[in-house]
């Protein structure tokens, strides 16, 4: 799962606080380093197995109940189930049927200014 936001901002911001109410001294501070340290470490364990999973081409990464995918993830997942009009100027729209005249205005362009047909 990934964190939403900035991660272990309030224990660096707590550490910086104390460092500078007791002018950088180490000793009285070494909870508030402690706790950044674990929250480092608890950031990092996740964030690797994230990555571990997406490798393997789970989709486990959600978010208030949607389900978020990585880049590589995305990309594995066109690559299984190809979309073929994906990306693609949508022609179709404009394609006559076989049973429509070419002589018939279907698309109503005949009457428009521009190029002549």
């Amino acid at each position: 799962m990934k964190f939403g936001g900035e991660t272990c901002t309030k224990e660096l911001q707590a550490l910086f606080d104390c460092l500078k109410k007791w002018e950088h001294d180490n000793l009285p501070c070494a909870d508030f380093n402690r706790d950044y340290m674990n929250c480092v470490d608890r950031t990092y364990k996740a964030n690797k197995e994230l990555a571990a999973a997406a490798k393997k081409g789970m989709l486990d990464g959600t978010v208030s109940g949607e389900t978020v995918l990585t880049k590589h993830q995305m990309n594995n997942l066109m690559a299984k189930y190809p979309q073929p009009q994906l990306g693609r100027y949508p022609y179709k729209a404009l394609k006559r049927l076989p049973n429509q005249s070419y002589a018939d205005d279907i698309f109503h362009r005949k009457k428009k200014y521009g190029k002549a047909n």
